[in-house]
């Protein structure tokens, strides 16, 4: 049993040895080939970092510049809400006075209570005269 772990052990060494001598051969036969591969792997290894960074910087300008372009359109819809308003709370130029909203919630129409009061007792009027 101890026999053959020890060849089992030593085989997968034996072929550990091979295996590193044929890559040591033909690493000094392909030179040529695998010099190209290797400054390729040594430039991705040493520019990532710079990457990285250079993309942080793009992203973190990217939300700079979606959070003012909607800030900004915030502030023109908000100015387009306001400006209906202002005209509302405008004075009137012909008779130097607020207009009153029609539709205000405290008042059940614009028209003065004596007026109101005529138009309602010639709306009796007119009833008790139609048989």
């Amino acid at each position: 049993c101890g026999n053959d772990d020890f060849r089992a052990h030593f085989s997968f060494l034996a072929l550990m040895l091979v295996c590193f001598a044929c890559m040591v051969y033909l690493m000094g036969a392909l030179r040529s080939i695998f010099r190209p591969f290797l400054w390729a792997l040594f430039l991705v290894m040493a520019l990532s970092p710079a990457v990285s960074l250079v993309e942080s910087f793009l992203l973190c300008l990217g939300g700079c510049v979606c959070r003012s372009v909607a800030a900004c359109c915030r502030a023109v819809c908000w100015l387009f809400w306001l400006i209906p308003c202002v005209r509302l709370l405008r004075p009137s130029p012909a008779k130097g006075r607020m207009p009153v909203p029609m539709n205000s919630p405290g008042m059940a129409s614009a028209t003065p209570p004596a007026k109101r009061a005529q138009s309602v007792g010639a709306g009796l009027r007119d009833r008790e005269a139609i048989p």
